[in-house]
């Protein structure tokens, strides 16, 4: 019986070693500002979500480079959700309720330490 036990703890180590390496899917806000995104460079990695958050003062239409993505317009505290793939463009521009248009980034590096 003993060993019965000891070959069901080392299977049930080993699963929850295995399930430890799975990478997690995480949520990235970005907060739209009349005049950019904060923050202005995102870091994530494939398979997270950038919740892009409207804080500024009207409608804000989000776009991927040559139009591969576009947002309904997102009202004002109104949120868009985009889920990154490895194919999904690294910059992004949209438009707000002024017609001014702006920038943000992706990048897959690992954030800067900051002091």
């Amino acid at each position: 019986m003993l060993v019965k036990y000891h070959k069901g703890a080392c299977a049930i180590t080993a699963a929850l070693t295995l399930m430890a390496g799975v990478a997690q899917a995480d949520n990235q806000l970005v907060m739209i500002v009349d005049g950019g995104y904060f923050p202005a460079v995102t870091y994530a990695q494939p398979g997270d979500n950038i919740v892009f958050e409207n804080k500024s003062a009207g409608d804000h239409v989000m776009r991927g480079p040559d139009d591969s993505w576009v947002s309904d317009p997102i009202a004002v505290d109104g949120r868009y959700i985009l889920n990154l793939t490895h194919s999904t463009p690294l910059t992004f521009t949209g438009t707000g309720a002024d017609g001014l248009e702006v920038a943000g980034e992706i990048s897959y590096d690992e954030p800067p330490l900051t002091e």
